[in-house]
């Protein structure tokens, strides 16, 4: 099992959509003027999948000053189908009202760092530059795992679902592996936005200690701190009705292949996460 070959491959397509990013970008521009009247969203989580962001949504807005936005994941600036849509239809998304300016709108839209999505980045920034953006981090080697039994749910009944190995799709699918590649993932978005506006949570942390994460999280918004009475867990394998569990020996490869890619984000923030 050569997960390098793998990742090779991703690469090389994504160099290919490198290239096209410039022309892709050019859309953004005719959304200016229209947007230039509204602060835009104050924050976005942009992911990353299987880390707990269902979970931080929820808790975020039981704060009084935060608006739940219609869905989790509004997918406006990934999807051209959504963004086509204009921002009027984000700020419905958002449940946006004119009369309540004082209160913080947001969503989490996990699909914001799919790296199939290039342009995500480059809309936000151009639209709203301002946006606050919070990033849960997972062990990539778990993340994989949560997300392969994800697609192992969804069966053959929808699109991008599998009935195959977790080790069989190591090999073929390469979003398993490049989704936790997080230092290639962070180093695209901070050359988009100054890395003060960014907050990275260790989903360990969060799971652990939500009521001291999420205050973290208000303060990082600028609200006061507010300590929610339970923090109802939301556990990643619900409704998976999947019978196998994790080989012992695939879990270590796979530590094993993401190590260096962790010392890489550990070194790009200046922290440890000591994922093993």
């Amino acid at each position: 099992m050569n997960y390098s070959n793998v990742y090779a491959r991703a690469r090389k397509r994504m160099l290919l959509i490198g290239l096209l990013l410039p022309l892709l970008c050019s859309c953004v521009a005719s959304y200016a003027d229209n947007s230039s009247a509204w602060r835009g969203p104050d924050f976005i989580i942009i992911g990353v999948q299987k880390a707990g962001t269902t979970a931080l949504w929820k808790y975020l807005w039981q704060h009084p000053s935060i608006v739940r936005s219609k869905e989790k994941e509004a997918n406006f600036f990934n999807y051209d189908i959504n963004f086509d849509k204009g921002i009027d239809w984000y700020k419905d998304q958002l449940n946006y009202s004119a009369g309540l300016d004082h209160l913080l709108y947001g969503e989490s839209s996990v699909e914001y760092t799919s790296p199939v999505y290039p342009i995500t980045p480059a809309r936000i920034s151009a639209l709203f530059p301002h946006t606050k953006i919070i990033v849960v981090l997972r062990n990539p080697a778990d993340r994989a795992w949560s997300h392969y039994k994800m697609l192992f749910s969804w069966g053959n009944t929808q699109a991008y679902g599998t009935q195959e190995s977790f080790e069989y799709e190591l090999e073929h699918r390469s979003g398993l592996l490049r989704r936790g590649l997080y230092a290639d993932l962070l180093k695209v978005w901070f050359s988009y936005f100054p890395r003060d506006q960014f907050l990275i949570i260790n989903s360990d942390d969060l799971l652990a200690d939500p009521d001291r994460i999420v205050n973290q999280v208000f303060s990082f918004l600028g609200v006061k701190e507010y300590h929610a009475p339970r923090y109802s867990k939301y556990h990643d394998s619900a409704g998976f009705k999947l019978t196998v569990t994790l080989n012992p020996e695939t879990r270590s490869r796979l530590v094993d292949y993401f190590k260096p890619h962790n010392q890489e984000l550990e070194k790009l923030l200046g922290r440890q996460f000591n994922w093993d």
